[in-house]
């Protein structure tokens, strides 16, 4: 029998009431999360989770990890894969890493499951909006790429890069 998950199921509403935006819990986890991604550029957001979340979900991964999707490839943090002789040798632009890796796709989750009921909360959603101090987030909709998990094996490696999105 497959279960049902709430987000309450999950995260811990009486520390992160996720539902409750005026409340002084809320506000305190809204300050601290906006506070270290000024200071630090990334949040921290400890125990969002509950323990038991952490569980579920990883072993949602494990059981799904035969669908993963592998790939070796040889790429600079721009995600470029040849030489450009506009910059010198050893500019980033010109060094190249191997990156293996694998990721399970979105059409691997169903909407019974606990990681796919968290990427598409509508709470979840509003307070990392919240915290990033944006007016829209929106769940990536390609059905392969919108809800995946990164997959490495001993001895592969997602190399260093730069991000092209505003956050991740």
């Amino acid at each position: 029998m497959t279960r049902s998950y709430r987000v309450d199921d999950l995260v811990d509403f009486n520390v992160y009431p996720l539902d409750e935006t005026v409340s002084p819990e809320y506000k305190v986890a809204l300050s601290q999360a906006r506070e270290q991604l000024q200071h630090d550029g990334c949040a921290v957001i400890k125990n969002l989770l509950r323990p038991t979340a952490v569980k579920i979900i990883s072993q949602e991964i494990i059981a799904r990890k035969q669908t993963t999707h592998f790939s070796t490839s040889s790429m600079n943090p721009y995600f470029h894969s040849t030489k450009n002789s506009d910059y010198p040798d050893r500019h980033p632009v010109n060094t190249f890493i191997e990156r293996s890796s694998g990721f399970i796709p979105g059409d691997s989750w169903d909407s019974s499951l606990a990681i796919d009921v968290l990427f598409r909360s509508e709470a979840l959603t509003a307070f990392i909006r919240d915290c990033l101090e944006t007016d829209s987030v929106y769940c990536y909709a390609d059905p392969l790429a919108g809800l995946t998990a990164n997959i490495l094996d001993p001895g592969q490696q997602f190399a260093w890069h730069f991000d092209t999105n505003e956050f991740a």
